[in-house]
């Protein structure tokens, strides 16, 4: 049987991903180079530090959605998959980050005995996500929150897609309790960071996969029409949101000019609930990459695109893996050499921080694709031709 694809959402997670890659390079430039990007490229880099949340929250959805798409009922089969595709690469850059420190601190050892049970997280792969959250782990910082979070929702989804079905009631009574767990944090840590509240996310891509799949895969143009009625509709609510947050904060600004209103406000932010705004607009644009991969025979050629996309896909986990760690070595390495030749004052911080951005992509590029071949030559060493398909997909 062949394999269902969707280009649509390989392209919005490729754009997807280029915004994580930049949030890490202006958030870690902000650390290393000691810089307030407020004052230096404020619209580009906060915009891409303020669209973290968006993209977090959007992966989730994709993933929940991608998994619906692929999965045949077969639990075996898809955790063992799933070990396969996340675990190995973690194993694998976990040795690499292990054997690099264990060099340039001179030990064999970088943990004690009594700390050898804590190795069971990283077996696990959930170490830098509790380490997140304040418990003692071996962790290296690989994946970061994202990663254990992911894990713990891979392991749920069988159990989650038995109860795919997308109806009204449960939508209504779902988003009732996202709002409110939005908008009280139970847990003292940020918001879109919290494995409670980015499940529902991700189960929302699985009754998103239930819609297509009832509603557009097999209902044909009518239900096609529908929803493209329904995302202008979307769309337009979204816009419609933002402005009246703007609206609400202009006034708010204009009052506090008088003495009579000098008083303690709520926060515009407060009104406009983040991870609400980042759900619905998620929901939209998987809902828009739908339509199009359904019309894209009529009005769209994919060809040209579909070379770059099937590269992306097949390196995409090892790049998510790999940026961030090649971001804050480059930058760690920068300020060594900077202290000496000084090249921010000598060319300038944009041309710095342009250079170092090439950089930083040629190397995750690179390591990602060092980091491929290796699990290529595992599993070739293990001959195991069913492995070693399953890395190459």
């Amino acid at each position: 049987m062949k394999r269902e694809k969707f280009i649509t959402l390989d392209i919005l997670k490729f754009f997807a991903m280029i915004v994580v890659f930049l949030f890490h390079f202006f958030f870690e430039g902000q650390k290393f180079l000691y810089i307030d990007f407020t004052k230096q490229l404020s619209f580009l880099s906060n915009g891409f530090i303020s669209m973290g949340v968006l993209v977090n929250v959007l992966f989730f959805m994709i993933s929940g959605f991608l998994l619906s798409l692929h999965y045949d009922g077969d639990i075996k089969k898809f955790y063992k998959k799933r070990i396969i595709k996340i675990l190995i690469p973690y194993y694998i850059l976990y040795i690499i980050l292990y054997l690099k420190n264990a060099y340039f601190s001179k030990k064999i050892l970088l943990f004690s005995i009594l700390e050898a049970p804590q190795l069971i997280f990283t077996i696990l792969g959930i170490d830098t996500y509790l380490s997140f959250l304040g418990f003692k782990t071996l962790s290296m910082g690989i994946g970061e929150w994202f990663l254990g979070c992911l894990i713990v929702y891979y392991f749920l989804f069988p159990f989650l897609y038995k109860y795919k079905k997308c109806d009204k009631i449960k939508i209504e009574i779902l988003v009732i309790i996202y709002f409110v767990l939005t908008k009280f944090n139970f847990m003292q840590i940020p918001i879109n960071q919290n494995i409670l509240i980015n499940i529902f996310n991700f189960y929302a891509g699985i009754l998103i996969f239930d819609y297509y799949k009832n509603n557009i895969k097999e209902g044909g143009d009518k239900d096609l029409k529908k929803i493209e009625l329904s995302l202008i509709v979307s769309f337009i609510f979204f816009i419609l949101i933002i402005f009246f947050g703007e609206v609400v904060d202009l006034i708010l600004n204009f009052t506090r000019q008088f003495s009579i209103f000098k008083r303690n406000y709520v926060r515009v932010e407060e009104i406009i609930n983040p991870m609400l705004v980042a759900s619905s607009f998620s929901v939209i644009l998987i809902l828009f990459c739908i339509c199009i991969e359904s019309l894209k025979k009529e009005i769209l050629n994919f060809a040209s695109l579909k070379k770059i996309v099937n590269w992306f896909n097949n390196y995409f986990y090892n790049i998510f893996l790999t940026h961030h760690i090649v971001i804050i070595t480059i930058y760690s390495q920068f300020i060594k050499y900077n202290v000496k030749f000084n090249f921010i004052a000598r060319y300038g911080l944009n041309s710095v921080l342009i250079i170092l951005c090439i950089i930083d992509i040629i190397g995750t590029a690179l390591f990602s694709i060092f980091i491929k071949n290796i699990e290529i030559i595992v599993f070739k060493l293990l001959k195991s031709k069913e492995i070693t398909n399953h890395i190459k997909v």
